[in-house]
């Protein structure tokens, strides 16, 4: 991160936890699609994900890596209490509402 645009990046990769595949599968698709809103490239390959924003100013890059941290701290423990019923569109609005995108 630093001063040219073409020299700023950042790579996230997420995988495995504690509960079961499914609860996993979901904290995936929870993280997958907080990452897509904020302008990062995500591939998924079952319960790992790939992340990466590439040739961002300064200050954008600076934010996105708090929300990385953030997100980290608010998906810790997340997949033991998420299920296939979870609501995913709410989820993420609270977060992102939370972060101030």
């Amino acid at each position: 991160c630093g001063p040219e645009d073409k020299n700023n990046y950042l790579n996230f990769r997420f995988k495995g936890g504690g509960g079961s595949l499914v609860q996993r599968l979901t904290r995936i698709e929870f993280i997958s699609r907080v990452l897509t809103h904020i302008s990062f490239a995500v591939t998924v390959k079952g319960d790992m994900l790939d992340a990466r924003m590439a040739r961002e100013n300064e200050v954008i890059i600076q934010k996105r890596l708090a929300m990385l941290g953030y997100l980290l701290a608010r998906t810790k423990l997340m997949d033991i209490t998420l299920s296939e019923a979870t609501d995913m569109r709410t989820l993420v609005d609270d977060f992102l509402d939370a972060t101030d995108r």
